[in-house]
């Protein structure tokens, strides 16, 4: 739950759900960014157990040692996702953001 609440995926997942497709690339451009969302969790949460095991809390010493760029990415997330409705656009940008981060 840690990287979800650190990356406001519950808020980007609900706002998904409430997208409706205007046509079939849309609805794959959503699924795509659905599914890619939730492979980045996965793989972000196992590059803090991985990387931090020791740690009392992997997921905050992930977040530290991302640094800046973990930062920035935080908050282009919280921009997305609180300007306005999130659309299948926002949605592919939030999905390609947090996938970068499985490459730190």
């Amino acid at each position: 739950f840690a990287v979800s609440d650190a990356f406001r995926i519950p808020r980007v997942e609900d706002a998904a759900r409430s997208i409706a497709p205007s046509d079939y690339y849309d609805q794959l451009a959503l699924s795509r960014a659905t599914d890619t969302i939730g492979a980045a969790r996965r793989g972000i949460a196992v590059a803090a157990l991985t990387g931090h095991a020791k740690a009392a809390d992997p997921v905050t010493a992930w977040l530290e040692a991302g640094g800046e760029r973990v930062g920035r990415i935080r908050e282009r997330l919280q921009a997305l996702t609180e300007g306005g409705d999130i659309t299948v656009s926002r949605l592919s940008v939030a999905s390609g953001l947090i996938s970068d981060l499985t490459v730190l």
